[in-house]
């Protein structure tokens, strides 16, 4: 009995020191923090990453077919249309020509990175080099069609425009044709970028 009073009576000695302990730190830091300005931070992000209009967009790292990698994050200040493509759908090889014609009269201010879907590098840059290689459109390869799982596809071609702090605000399911695609670049180059409180 007299061993469990005094393992009791060392515990509530113990726990007193700690609590005395942890007030002292606790009240000085709280007595430092009251005299300081707050800090400045950026506000916080209120949305999240999402393969949806006004989420951020996933972000990727794919290469290109001579091997150089390119991650989306890397173009946070530019605005950008993700395409995906593949060298077995018409439509595609036709709306990848309308966008390096409308890259033509907006390359300063857009890029255009086109994801081919499933296919080996051989085979892409041999197709490119076969029916169009504008040098306007950043073209990488995703051997493994992750990404375009990543971003819910579900359409061939399928775009997604990205304004400059990387929010999703526009997504095409299907082919654009030339008219249809120059009102939405005009439209998706007017929008301010997304801001970061909703």
């Amino acid at each position: 009995m007299r061993r469990v009073l005094s393992s009791l009576v060392l515990i509530a000695l113990l726990g007193l020191a700690i609590w005395y302990v942890w007030g002292r730190l606790g009240g000085e830091k709280q007595i430092d923090q009251e005299n300081q300005d707050p800090p400045s931070l950026p506000p916080p992000l209120t949305y999240a990453t999402k393969p949806e209009i006004g989420y951020l967009s996933p972000d990727f790292l794919l290469k290109t077919v001579d091997g150089r990698e390119v991650r989306l994050s890397d173009y946070l200040d530019k605005r950008v249309i993700v395409n995906f493509w593949s060298t077995r759908c018409p439509f595609c090889l036709t709306e990848l020509k309308n966008y390096s014609r409308s890259l033509a009269e907006n390359s300063d201010k857009l890029v255009v990175i086109a994801i081919n879907r499933g296919e080996a590098s051989i085979i892409v840059d041999n197709f490119l080099n076969s029916y169009i290689r504008p040098s306007n459109i950043v073209f990488v390869v995703d051997p493994d069609d992750t990404i375009y799982g990543r971003y819910n596809g579900t359409s061939m071609p399928e775009s997604f425009f990205i304004d400059t702090s990387g929010v999703i605000r526009d997504h095409k399911l299907g082919e654009l044709v030339y008219d249809e695609m120059r009102k939405r670049i005009n439209d998706f180059l007017k929008l301010s970028p997304y801001s970061t409180t909703r």
